[in-house]
């Protein structure tokens, strides 16, 4: 998988498939085509957590060791690949103690 990141104001992800937006222009952040080729960024360290994003599919679900900040503020690692919270399913989720 890439690592190649587009950032802005709002969120940062990565794609996890190519295009040519010369040939496709209307793949932009906030488009419908957006998703087909992006997924949110999950951080890999306590450092790079990110706030939680709802996954939409298996394509950009929570992987084993990823980590992000839930809406308590609260760092969390994943420790089963999940598309659920730490609210509804906790079992995949610890709060990262290690700051």
């Amino acid at each position: 998988m890439s690592q190649c990141r587009y950032c802005n104001e709002e969120s940062v992800h990565e794609y996890f498939d190519s295009y040519d937006n010369e040939v496709y222009p209307d793949i932009i952040p906030g488009n419908a085509a957006w998703g087909t080729f992006h997924k949110p960024y999950h951080g890999r360290t306590p450092e790079t957590a990110m706030p939680w994003v709802q996954p939409t599919g298996s394509h950009d679900m929570y992987l084993t060791g990823e980590y992000m900040i839930w809406t308590d503020g609260l760092i969390h690692k994943c420790l089963s690949s999940t598309a659920y919270s730490p609210e509804e399913y906790g079992g995949a989720w610890e709060v990262d103690t290690s700051a």
